[in-house]
């Protein structure tokens, strides 16, 4: 028997959605700076303008800051429509933010003194791409939540981002060697302006009436329903300790290349390889999620998260580091799809945007602070131990360790009532 005319719309309009979640966290796979295209060949610039690796540390967090700011993001796209929209005026306006931020370090780069002032554009790039991010990821919990879909949007989503990485990491390492960082920016402005071609094409919302005191209003009622801020305070605390890692990329490049010898491009070729190995796990997640229990896939996301921190353990050569990455990409980005899994679970429906995104910011507060705390550790460790390869060791046993640490939230959040079985 064919499907109904409204079972064919339901499935259009998901697929619809899917294909917009993919393309726009494709583009932001490859535009976001301060772990996309630009990381590599920026933080080779800067190195070669004599920095040293506790200063990109620091340079890369300052821009990284605009993914701590999130909740604002989400405020302002659940309870402040802008032309009667709560979405898609977001969407319009932060892709083509980036596209101009884009364009404008693309034609300023490499300046007298534009090093300082550069950080504040990519600042402000920055935050037009988180900006963009919340406002999706809303539309994910919105429309997942009610459907059983966020497993696998999560799936869709971050499978997207990590073959834009495929992309990013082999020809990031050509651009760093070519030192062309303002091509890379213009690739990335162009492709920031095809994330606002999709958004206009691809994503309609209807035009609401709410005053935003009334959205407020029942957005704190939700809140206060049973024990959902005790599951997001439990959430949060979980999401902070996966997240708090100072094994950080910026510090695997750094050994990478300056003491076991990788050319800017072999490293950037390991950076695909480990997304080739991400987007094998977004497929089998797609799978396996709902096949679960859930109390099970959380456990999994600290052993996945453990295993992959410990896989450069043992790199020390070539073939080695081919090995670590795939090993990192399988077990990362599963945990990882679990960590957005139960963050999108957790969020209540009416203040979705602000919820997550509150979530999504303590994710990138706990980034953000491992990536500084990161290349002062490597540094340290290196002094305090002998040299750069101990302290190299010594950081990943260390990052493992923070890992592990989730282990003690569970009971809490098992307490609080997030959902087990």
């Amino acid at each position: 028997m064919p499907p109904s005319g409204a079972a064919s719309r339901s499935r259009g309009e998901d697929l619809r959605l899917l294909l917009l979640f993919g393309g726009l966290y494709f583009v932001q796979g490859i535009v976001e700076p301060t772990a996309c295209l630009p990381a590599q060949p920026l933080q080779n610039s800067l190195r070669t303008l004599g920095l040293t690796t506790e200063d990109v540390g620091a340079y890369f967090g300052i821009v990284g800051i605009a993914w701590s700011l999130k909740p604002i993001y989400g405020a302002l796209t659940d309870f402040f429509p802008l032309f009667g929209k709560h979405r898609w005026s977001y969407l319009v306006l932060s892709t083509l933010a980036c596209g101009f931020g884009l364009t404008a370090l693309a034609m300023f780069w490499g300046g007298p003194g534009f090093v300082a002032p550069g950080r504040w554009l990519l600042l402000s790039v920055g935050v037009a791409i988180a900006f963009s991010d919340v406002v999706i990821d809303a539309v994910a919990v919105e429309q997942g939540n009610p459907r059983g879909l966020t497993g696998r949007i999560q799936s869709v989503q971050w499978g997207a981002n990590s073959f834009a990485t495929v992309i990013a990491g082999v020809l990031g390492g050509w651009l760093a060697e070519r030192r062309a960082l303002s091509a890379t920016f213009g690739i990335c402005a162009a492709l920031g302006f095809v994330s606002f071609v999709m958004v206009m094409v691809a994503y309609r919302e209807p035009r609401r009436r709410e005053r935003p005191t009334d959205n407020l209003r029942t957005a704190i009622l939700e809140l206060q329903l049973g024990n959902r801020l005790a599951v997001l305070s439990a959430v949060a605390a979980f999401l902070f300790l996966w997240n708090f890692n100072p094994f950080t990329s910026s510090v695997l490049q750094t050994y990478s290349i300056e003491r076991l010898g990788f050319s800017q491009q072999f490293y950037g070729t390991l950076v695909s390889v480990q997304a080739v190995a991400e987007v094998g796990a977004s497929v089998l997640y797609a799978f396996i999620c709902t096949r679960l229990a859930f109390g099970r896939l959380v456990h999994l996301s600290v052993v996945a998260g453990i295993a992959s921190t410990l896989a450069y353990l043992f790199m020390a050569g070539p073939v080695s580091a081919v090995i670590a990455n795939v090993v990192f990409g399988l077990t990362y980005q599963t945990g990882m799809l679990v960590t957005m899994d139960l963050a999108a679970r957790a969020c209540p429906s009416k203040s979705a945007g602000t919820t997550f995104a509150v979530l999504m910011a303590v994710c990138n507060t706990a980034l953000n602070a491992a990536m500084y705390a990161g290349g002062t550790w490597y540094e340290s460790l290196g002094i305090a131990l002998g040299g750069p390869t101990v302290g190299f060791h010594a950081l990943v046993l260390v990052g493992a360790a923070s890992t592990a640490a989730c282990w003690f939230v569970l009971p809490a959040m098992k307490r609080a009532g997030v959902p087990w079985d």
